[in-house]
């Protein structure tokens, strides 16, 4: 201290003085830092709690220094530190769990089509916080940010659960038909049972170490999160296998699926049913059909006997004998689930005629053309081919379908894939020149398939076709993605190729192309067969179901009759 006081101080007019001439220095207790913070001079007082939780230690001192500390004036208390950041955590976590709670929901809405049965997955969510809850008090009831992660954890497994219950159920009578009920209701729980119990067991083994060691050094997240999640499992997969298919059964809604194929299908939508969901098929893309042998059997290789009860006939209006055709269709029926996509069809192909296809969307056409190629099996019906030897059996080099929409071997050119075609079934090569003309397609025999316009695709498609050597030609759309003097060509190209030995069946859209081309019609709507005939039998039936003359429009036929 003396050496302190002996320190020269220099004056502004040049003289020294000593620091003990000006000050008394001595030694006193007093702050050996003084720390400011925006100007501010500051105090930091710190604390380690023990035994307690963080955030309810705060509250306990803000109460306490409300009550019996009076501050001086500018001066006021800011808690920070972990009580701080736990709480900017906790709000955070608060904020984005509503958010993705939202959104959930709506999902939820979207996937269940009803209010009710999405009240009924939100409904098992208090079976979990129950068990959560539990856990909580059970270890002291403070719940830290690590408790709040465990809860939201514990959620999303709950609604997992639940949407299997639900979905199932959904499953049980739109898919296989059986009637909502109590016997529905314990084989969907049933059924459920093994997931569940599945998810909840591993889930609760994982997060055992845990919560085990909940109170170790480390685990002050991990910890309180696990115990939260082991009790939520207990009660959420107890209450959901035992309350959840009982509350399912009081106020669910499950209905079978709505045939939209059927005539009465408006008739029998109940009432307040929120969506009718349709089940959505992919339709195949195969333009090239398998060469197998032939079958032994007089039918066709896909479909099964049906009995006589299920094979229903469909109208002939123009009086020909079926037996009499060399290909019969009689009794096919096609369901996807609970639709009725074909119901009883039964129709006649002749040699050396185009038969066209027509009816409204969703009439089953595009199903019908799959059934009869072989690339989908009904369910009932019979598909028979006549051959030379006359004993009935079918052959697969009989038919050859084009798809629409397709594109095959979109890397190749358009000759490469005609020649190949035409070499590989040994196709009529005889016309393969004036199909090219008549088609147009000599600029294109260079040009990939896939990058082909839609219309010249469907002209090369067609190209295809008519080269292939198989008597019958199955065309879907044939004139969809061409213009108007295009459509009149392949019009003109398919009647010009049209032999006494070949038959074209043509799957089309517009009735105006259709009257064009096509010899004869068979008439599909709600996946019946409504008339078959020439457009002159088809117009005295539509005449006579109308009970009045009908504009000489085909267009006019064709909606009296559908």
């Amino acid at each position: 201290m003396t050496k302190v006081g002996s320190l020269p101080l220099r004056s502004p007019g040049g003289s020294y003085v000593l620091l003990k001439q000006l000050a008394d220095v001595y030694e006193s207790p007093g702050r050996y830092q003084v720390l400011h913070e925006g100007a501010r001079r500051l105090q930091t007082v710190t604390a380690n709690v023990a035994g307690n939780d963080v955030a309810a230690f705060v509250r306990m001192a803000q109460a306490a220094i409300a009550a019996k500390v009076e501050l001086p004036a500018g001066t006021y208390l800011q808690f920070a530190g972990t009580a701080e950041a736990q709480a900017q955590s906790q709000r955070d976590l608060t904020v984005n769990a509503l958010i993705a709670g939202v959104g959930i929901i709506l999902l939820l809405s979207i996937i269940t089509r009803n209010w009710r049965n999405l009240l009924l997955v939100l409904a098992n969510l208090p079976f979990a916080l129950v068990g959560g809850v539990l856990a909580v008090f059970a270890t002291g009831g403070m719940l830290s940010l690590g408790g709040m992660v465990g809860f939201v954890t514990l959620l999303g497994i709950t609604l997992r659960n639940s949407i299997l219950m639900i979905a199932h159920y959904e499953h049980l009578v739109e898919v296989e038909g059986m009637p909502w009920g109590l016997d529905a209701a314990v084989r969907g729980a049933g059924d459920r049972l093994t997931p569940i119990l599945m998810t909840s067991i591993v889930t609760g083994l994982g997060v055992l170490p845990l919560a085990i060691g909940a109170g170790d050094a480390g685990r002050e997240i991990e910890g309180p999160m696990a115990l939260v999640i082991l009790g939520g499992l207990l009660t959420s997969m107890a209450l959901n296998l035992l309350v959840l298919p009982i509350l399912a059964l009081r106020y669910g809604q499950f209905e079978p699926a709505i045939d939209e194929f059927s005539s009465n299908a408006v008739g029998i939508v109940p009432e307040g049913r929120d969506r009718i969901r349709l089940p959505l098929r992919e339709t195949p893309a195969r333009a090239i059909p398998a060469l197998v042998r032939p079958s032994e059997s007089s039918m066709h290789p896909i479909t099964q006997a049906p009995s006589e009860q299920d094979v229903v006939a469909g109208p002939v209006a123009d009086g020909l004998a079926r037996s009499d055709a060399p290909v019969r269709v009689d009794g096919l029926s096609k369901r996807y689930g609970r639709i009725h996509a074909l119901e009883g069809v039964g129709f006649s192909i002749r040699s050396g005629e185009i038969l066209g296809l027509i009816g409204p969307n969703g009439a089953g056409k595009t199903t019908l053309f799959e059934c009869v190629a072989g690339l989908e099996a009904a369910d009932k019906g019979n598909i028979a081919f006549d051959d030379p030897a006359g004993n009935g059996r079918y052959h697969s080099s009989k038919l050859f379908y084009v798809p629409d929409g397709i594109a095959p071997w979109p890397d190749q050119p358009v000759r490469w894939v005609l020649e190949y075609c035409l070499g590989f079934f040994g196709g009529r090569r005889e016309i393969y020149e004036q199909v090219i003309a008549d088609l147009a397609l000599a600029p294109l025999m260079r040009v990939p398939i896939g990058a082909l316009s839609k219309g010249q695709r469907k002209r090369t498609l067609l190209a295809l076709g008519l080269i292939a050597p198989q008597p019958i030609l199955l065309i879907d759309e044939p004139f969809d993605g061409l213009d108007l003097r295009q459509g009149r060509e392949a019009a003109a190209t398919l009647r010009r190729h049209i032999t006494p030995d070949r038959t074209f069946f043509l799957s089309i859209h517009q009735i105006a192309d259709a009257a064009k081309v096509c010899d004869r019609f068979v008439l599909l709507s709600g996946g019946r067969v409504v008339a078959e005939g020439a457009r002159d039998v088809l117009t005295a039936v539509a005449r006579q179901r109308a009970g009045h003359d009908l504009p000489p429009d085909f267009e006019e036929v064709f909606l009296a009759l559908a």
